[in-house]
C-alpha cells in the first residue's frame, strides 16, 4: 500500500510562551529524532522542564502503518506539542500567503483532553517573522487567555476571535527572537472535555489571513509552515493529559487546483476489523468495548469505525463488540 506524506511531522514539548518559565529547580531535558519510512520524512523533538522526580509520559507521534493515521498521547506532562504537515512545497519557499490563493486545510481527527489542551492549525512566516494559531477546539483554557483581542473573523460562516500577542526573546525558525503571535480562536468550541471528540472541518486559512491583514496584522512574510497541531500545558501541576489521532489531513490552494496531502491511505475494509490489522479477533472486540465506554486510549480510525459497525446502525457500541465475539465463536456470519 502506497503511503504519501507531504511535509514534516514535528513533535515538540516546550514551555508555552504565555506562561511563567520553569523555576531553576527544574532540569531541562532534550531529545531529537529523525527517521524516514517509505520515502516519507518524519522529525520528532521534545524539550521539557520538570522536577527530577516528576512522572513524565509523552508518546512521540506515530505514523500507523495499518491505518495510515498519525497519533500521539500525553499524560502528566509539563507541556507538549505535536504537529503533522509542518513544511510547504519547496517550490513555494519564501513566498507569502498571496502565493496560496484559496489555501484551505481539511482534517478529520479524534481529540481528547481532560485538562489544558487545544488543537487547530499552526505555522509561521519569515521576513517579517510571525507565528500564528487558528484554534479549532480547547479544553480547560481558551487561548490566548483574552490578551490582545483585536476583532472578529468570519469565514465560511464560522466566527473566530482575533488576538495579537508577543513572544519575547523566544525560540523561532530564526533562532531567539522577539516577534508577534496571532491567534484566531473559533467562538464555538468543538471540544467537550473528558470525552473523545471526533473533529472534522475545512478551514479557510487564506480567508483568515486576508482578514488578519484587514485588522492591521502583518502576515506579509514568506509562509514557512502550515500544519495541523495539538498542544497542551500542565505547568508545575503536571496534569496535562490527552490524545490526538489524525485520520486524514490535506491542504489545497489555487482554488483547489493545487494540493498536497499529509495522510491519504485508506486501510483494508473488513467487517469487524476495528483495529484495521487485516484480521477479526478478540482484540477487535476489546477495542470496540473500550471505545464504547469512552476509554480515551481506545482510538479507532475512520475506517476502523466503519468496520466495527457490524450491525450497520451508524454507531460503534457494545452491541458491535458482542457481534464480533459471536462471529469469532462461529455463532454468526458478518
Amino acid at each position: 500500500m502506497r503511503k504519501r506524506m507531504a511535509g514534516v511531522l514535528l513533535a515538540a514539548v516546550s514551555a508555552c510562551s504565555v506562561l511563567t518559565p520553569a523555576a531553576s529547580a527544574y532540569t531541562p531535558h532534550y531529545d531529537d529524532m529523525e527517521t524516514e519510512q517509505n520515502g516519507n520524512f518524519y522529525a520528532q523533538k521534545y524539550e521539557a522542564n520538570f522536577p527530577d522526580d516528576a512522572v513524565f509520559t509523552f508518546s512521540h507521534p506515530v505514523y500507523n502503518e495499518n491505518t495510515g493515521g498519525f497519533s500521539c498521547k500525553w499524560d502528566g506532562v509539563f507541556a507538549a506539542m505535536a504537529e503533522v504537515g509542518w513544511s510547504l512545497p519547496e517550490s513555494y519557499a519564501g513566498k507569502s500567503c498571496k502565493a496560496f490563493p484559496g489555501l484551505r486545510v481539511t482534517y478529520d481527527a479524534d481529540f481528547y483532553t481532560d485538562s489544558n489542551s487545544y488543537f487547530g492549525i499552526h505555522g509561521c512566516t519569515k521576513n517579517p517573522l510571525t507565528e500564528y494559531y487558528i484554534i479549532e477546539g480547547w479544553g480547560s483554557w481558551r487561548p490566548p487567555g483574552g490578551e490582545g483581542r483585536t476583532g472578529t473573523v468570519n469565514t465560511d460562516g464560522v466566527l473566530y476571535d482575533l488576538y495579537h500577542t508577543m513572544r519575547y526573546n523566544a525560540q523561532s525558525v530564526d533562532g531567539p527572537r522577539t516577534y508577534p503571535m496571532y491567534y484566531c480562536v473559533r467562538q464555538s468550541n468543538t471540544v467537550t472535555m473528558g470525552v473523545q471528540n471526533r473533529v472534522a472541518a475545512t478551514v479557510d486559512v487564506y480567508g483568515i489571513f486576508q482578514q488578519m491583514e484587514n485588522a492591521g496584522l502583518d502576515v506579509s512574510g514568506g509562509l514557512e509552515s502550515c500544519g495541523l497541531f495539538a498542544e497542551c500545558y500542565g505547568g508545575g501541576r503536571y496534569d496535562a493529559s490527552g490524545s490526538f489521532t489524525v485520520h486524514s489531513a490535506s491542504r489545497s490552494w489555487n482554488d483547489g487546483s493545487a494540493s498536497d496531502w499529509f495522510l491519504t491511505d485508506t486501510p483494508p475494509s473488513f467487517i469487524g476489523d476495528a483495529n484495521c490489522d487485516g484480521t477479526v479477533d478478540v482484540s477487535d472486540a476489546v477495542l470496540v468495548m473500550r471505545y464504547a465506554v469512552a476509554d480515551r486510549e481506545a482510538v479507532i480510525s475512520e475506517q476502523g469505525l466503519k468496520n466495527a459497525d457490524t450491525d450497520k446502525n451508524g454507531n460503534t457500541d457494545s452491541d458491535d463488540a458482542t457481534l464480533i465475539l459471536q462471529y469469532i465463536a462461529k455463532k454468526i456470519r458478518l
